[in-house]
C-alpha cells in the first residue's frame, strides 16, 4: 500500500494537485487549493489517466512477484468546495469540504457497478471534453445529492490534445 501511495502521490503532485488525505486504501486528491489552476479539471482528468497507466506498470510488478494485481476506482468532479482548516481545539487539518467533494466520493463507488475504472461528472466533461474522450453513461442518482448527476467514462486523451500550461510558483511562506 505505501509503495502504491508514492507512485500515486508523486503522479498527482506531478500535475499541480496536492493530497487532502488518505481514506484507507485510496485517497483524496485536490487541484484548485489552495493554488488557483485555471486549468485545473484537465490537470485532474490527465492526472487520472497517468495513475491508470502507472497501474499496468506497478501491477506487472505484483505479478513479476508472486501477489495480486490492484485495481483502481478514480472519480473526478469539478465544482465549487469550502477549503480551509477545520476541526476543533485538539485536533484540526486543512481539507476540503462540500457537495463537490461528497458527489466524487459517491462516484468513486459507481465505477464497481459500471465496469469502469475512471468516472467523471457533467461538469469536468464540459470544462475538458475538447482534450479527452468520454463515453457517455447517462444521468445517476447520488446519495445525498438532490438532482440526477450526469457520468462519464474517462477513456483517455484526443489525438494532439496536450496539456502543458506550466504549474503557477509556489511561494515559500515565511512566518514573521
Amino acid at each position: 500500500l505505501n509503495d502504491y501511495f508514492s507512485r500515486m502521490v508523486e503522479i498527482v503532485t506531478r500535475h499541480g494537485g496536492s493530497i487532502d488525505k488518505f481514506i484507507g486504501d485510496g485517497m483524496l486528491a485536490v487541484f484548485g487549493a489552495p493554488l488557483a489552476l485555471p486549468d485545473h479539471a484537465a490537470r485532474a482528468v490527465q492526472c487520472a489517466l497517468d495513475m491508470q497507466a502507472c497501474m499496468e506498470s506497478f501491477n506487472k510488478e505484483l505479478l513479476a512477484s508472486n501477489r495480486e494485481p490492484v485495481q483502481i476506482g478514480i472519480a473526478i468532479n469539478t465544482g465549487v468546495a469550502v477549503a480551509g482548516t477545520i476541526g476543533c481545539k485538539e485536533r484540526m487539518e486543512y481539507t476540503v469540504v462540500g457537495d463537490t467533494v461528497n458527489v466524487a466520493a459517491r462516484l468513486e463507488s459507481l465505477n464497481l457497478r459500471l465496469h469502469t475504472e475512471m468516472l467523471v461528472t457533467e461538469s469536468t466533461y464540459a470544462a475538458t471534453q475538447k482534450l479527452f474522450n468520454f463515453k457517455g453513461h447517462g444521468l445517476v442518482t447520488v446519495r445525498g445529492h438532490e438532482a440526477p448527476v450526469g457520468v462519464y467514462e474517462l477513456l483517455g486523451a484526443k489525438r494532439g490534445a496536450r496539456l502543458d500550461t506550466p504549474l503557477p510558483a509556489r511561494r515559500m511562506l515565511t512566518p514573521v
